[in-house]
């Protein structure tokens, strides 16, 4: 998505099919310009992103914090869902795969989890199949797993170019995912036969191989890369 502006009319929009023509006098008079909204909108994420990272390593958190957590949930996909009754607090905690995360606790006493992340940049649908992929092959990979310090490595071809040669091959299968639930963090397919179906087809293919965190970051890029 790209913003332009009409040299003609002076016409401002978005567009993401290259330089268009003006919606407004139809003319091709049209330049790029940086700081239209499209852009603004991006740089608005970055600044939401950088301070809900600051508030995500608090012990405590003051009620500025709770204030902005409270506008940001809101932009959530689900956020009808983790909202519930009401809000009444929220808080950090360490999640199962050893990183901050933000819960919240409802005005009935419930709680659950919510990603900062997903409130900016909400999970395509398929993003949501290849992380069910990786869920159904969690067992081959701890199986495999002989060496705490270390990660299991894709070696011969990446991960996610697995998950679409089976994608691509099975598109009629149920790729219907699990519902979602308070502090479930995990992402699956709701038919344990398709599930089944995507871990034979993984085994068969990949050759994996223990490395070390620093050759898997030069390999994929960032703390964060994956295959």
């Amino acid at each position: 998505m790209k913003d332009y502006r009409c040299r003609k009319c002076e016409y401002r929009f978005c567009s993401e099919n290259g330089i268009p023509y003006c919606p407004s006098c139809e003319c091709e008079q049209l330049e790029e310009i940086e700081d239209g909204p499209n852009n603004y909108y991006k740089h608005e994420k970055t600044i939401l992103k950088n301070r809900a990272k600051k508030i995500l390593y608090k012990d405590v958190l003051s009620e500025e914090d709770k204030i902005f957590l409270m506008e940001l949930i809101q932009r959530h996909p689900n956020s009808e869902q983790k909202i519930g009754v009401g809000i009444c607090d929220f808080y950090t905690f360490r999640t199962h795969f050893k990183t901050m995360g933000f819960g919240l606790v409802r005005l009935d006493g419930s709680k659950t989890d919510f990603s900062y992340l997903q409130c900016l940049y909400p999970r395509t649908e398929n993003y949501k199949i290849k992380t069910a992929c990786r869920t159904a092959i969690k067992k081959s990979i701890l199986n495999f797993k002989t060496d705490n310090n270390k990660v299991v490595h894709h070696d011969n071809i990446k991960f996610n170019k697995i998950a679409e040669m089976w994608l691509e091959k099975n598109r009629s299968l149920d790729l219907s995912l699990n519902n979602h639930e308070d502090n479930c963090q995990d992402i699956y397919f709701s038919n344990s036969e398709t599930a089944e179906s995507f871990k034979k087809f993984h085994d068969n293919i990949a050759i994996l191989k223990e490395i070390s965190n620093k050759d898997h970051k030069k390999i994929h890029g960032g703390i964060n890369g994956k295959e």
